[in-house]
């Protein structure tokens, strides 16, 4: 059974029991560090977590740009995922497609980005079940004409490189966060 790591804000209730449905769903253990018991050092709990942990997954949201505090903590949680070499992976609500993200977060070092579906009712229409549960594992699988794509910020500042599956017909790089030509 994959397992992940949760990084993310404890006041986005709506993100995690979103994430927390899903891998019920789909078979992967989720670690959510502020809800499942914090245990002090946090520091090194939170490393040797993430380091039992097959990838950590960013819940980007609105409650957590709120919260210096916990802009601080993704920022070191990433910065550990990415020193183990695990796989990253930023996850947003689904955006309207002609308004920037609501989010201006930047998650450098990341491997992919999915855009949450609206509720999960949605979500059991399209791949993104299997493609969660894979992602837990590393880089899902693209199948022929599937939904997720390579990407590379064309921005000369940026030039990020990463995984993405969303919807709507516009994204913005995780990193940068400015607008994609994406169709």
């Amino acid at each position: 059974m994959p397992e992940i790591f949760v990084s993310h804000s404890a006041k986005d209730s709506n993100g995690i029991e979103f994430l927390r449905s899903l891998c019920t769903a789909t078979g992967v253990k989720a670690h959510f560090y502020s809800w499942d018991g914090p245990s002090p050092p946090h520091g090194r709990t939170i490393k040797e977590r993430i380091g039992e942990s097959d990838s950590l997954f960013v819940l980007l949201s609105p409650e957590l740009e709120e919260n210096h505090a916990s802009i601080a903590w993704v920022g070191f949680e990433v910065g550990v995922a990415v020193g183990l070499g695990r796989p990253v992976w930023v996850l947003e609500r689904q955006m309207d497609s002609d308004h920037p993200p609501i989010v201006k977060i930047p998650v450098p070092g990341l491997t992919g980005y999915l855009e949450r579906p609206a509720s999960l009712k949605q979500a059991q229409t399209e791949p993104f079940f299997s493609l969660v549960a894979e992602a837990g594992l590393g880089v899902p699988k693209r199948p022929e004409g599937g939904p997720i794509r390579r990407m590379m910020c064309p921005r000369d500042e940026c030039q990020a490189e990463y995984y993405a599956f969303f919807v709507g017909g516009n994204l913005y790089c995780p990193i940068c966060r400015k607008p994609l030509k994406t169709q």
